[in-house]
């Protein structure tokens, strides 16, 4: 059973797509992004969000993550 309904995550994604396109246009956000890429190559902390990031996530993976990593057991 789902957490949350799959609406509310298309909301959320639609939100965050239009953010990424935003931040697009920004030169600050594409140097920042640019920064931290290459201060911390194969690292987290440099990995930016794409939109293709966006469409691997699914209310079932949410759900299935959540089970399998932060509730308690």
């Amino acid at each position: 059973e789902s957490l949350f309904a799959e609406s509310a995550l298309d909301v959320l994604k639609r939100r965050i797509r239009l953010n990424l396109e935003l931040g697009r246009r920004k030169t600050s956000v594409r140097a920042s992004e640019a920064y931290r890429e290459r201060l911390f190559p194969g690292h987290p902390f440099g990995y930016s969000l794409t939109e293709a990031d966006l469409e691997h996530v699914t209310a079932h993976r949410l759900v299935d993550f959540y089970h399998g990593n932060l509730k308690a057991q």
